[in-house]
């Protein structure tokens, strides 16, 4: 987790589209002020992980689990805290666009029942193409849409490439939000 406010949380995606992708997840929590107070007064930010938050505060089912399930100061806080993301992930990897993105239900491709929103770095050429490379890992990291004459068209590789993605590793994932 690298930013805390009193009602999100952002932190790097355990099987990254992109280097830098970070999910933007607003949490419910009487404690998020003091959580959010404390997290901010640390210079480096190393002191809290989510085990300074309950299982409720992250995971339950009063947490938001769709866009529509959010108060509007949560919504509020989402896209502000997203457009924060963004601009640290543009000074950061010397990306010039970012994307952003929301699976609103498992029809949608939601993976975790909570609601969250992608932040991802866009490295495409000034073609527009994607580009296919690997990551630090070693993981293959492909965009997942390609050109196909005028038109984007989805890549079904790409998809199930992702499928096939292990889960990086808590220390990793710790040591890219630094």
């Amino acid at each position: 987790m690298f930013l805390l406010t009193p009602r999100v949380y952002a932190m790097v995606n355990l099987k990254p589209l992109a280097q830098g992708h970070v999910l933007v997840i607003p949490y419910r929590s009487p404690r998020g002020e003091d959580l959010a107070r404390q997290f901010n007064s640390d210079s480096n930010n190393s002191h809290l992980d989510f085990s300074a938050f309950s299982e409720e505060e992250c995971f339950s089912e009063q947490q938001p689990q769709y866009l529509r399930d959010c108060r509007p100061e949560e919504v509020k806080a989402v896209f502000e805290g997203a457009a924060t993301v963004g601009k640290m992930l543009m000074q950061v990897y010397k990306c010039k666009s970012v994307e952003y993105g929301i699976q609103d239900g498992p029809l949608a491709s939601q993976s975790i029942r909570q609601l969250h929103l992608h932040v991802i770095p866009s490295f495409r050429d000034e073609s527009g193409a994607g580009k296919i490379r690997k990551a630090e890992s070693g993981h293959l990291i492909v965009d997942e849409y390609e050109y196909e004459g005028e038109a984007l068209q989805p890549k079904t590789t790409a998809e199930r490439e992702l499928d096939r993605q292990v889960g990086r590793k808590a220390g990793d994932m710790e040591a890219e939000a630094r």
